[in-house]
């Protein structure tokens, strides 16, 4: 027997003891694992997305960022 093969056999032996609320969270935990590993994908995705922006709109959204803010805190 692998040793991925006792780990899981393991996991199901505790599952069959655990109340459907423990399951239930078990489950959650199980999911939210799964979306994790999708999240770099998701990330990576913007990845370029400014490489054809202007440079002086790219200045206004760097640069200047700290002017424009407080210029807009202003405006309120």
């Amino acid at each position: 027997m692998t040793k991925t093969s006792k780990i899981k056999l393991e996991i199901i032996q505790k599952l069959e003891a655990f109340s459907l609320a423990k399951l239930s969270q078990v489950m959650a935990f199980v999911k939210r694992l799964d979306t994790d590993k999708e999240r770099p994908n998701r990330i990576l995705s913007y990845a370029g997305i400014w490489k054809d922006l202007d440079d002086q709109v790219f200045d206004d959204l760097t640069i200047n960022l700290q002017a424009n803010r407080a210029k807009d805190i202003r405006e309120f």
